[in-house]
């Protein structure tokens, strides 16, 4: 397993900020194994995600453990 957390948006295709892949042959589509896998976290994304959903993240969370997140992608990406 991969993990790559990224300070810029790299999928246009979607506004999701972690998303997964795996790998595929490509002529019939079967997974080669379900344990290699890429995952991808955009942070721009990410933050775009908190803005627009503060409500749903911040009960999902809790309202200190948002703040610690957004105070951690403030001063560190």
């Amino acid at each position: 397993m991969a993990i790559n957390i990224l300070d810029f948006d790299l999928l246009d295709q979607t506004n999701r900020f972690h998303n997964v892949f795996r790998f595929k042959e490509i002529h019939t589509g079967i997974d080669l194994t379900d344990v290699a896998e890429i995952h991808t976290m955009e942070l721009p994304e990410l933050r775009r995600y908190i803005t627009d959903h503060h409500e749903e993240v911040e009960r999902e969370i809790g309202k200190k453990n948002i703040h610690e997140l957004e105070l951690f992608f403030s001063k560190n990406c």
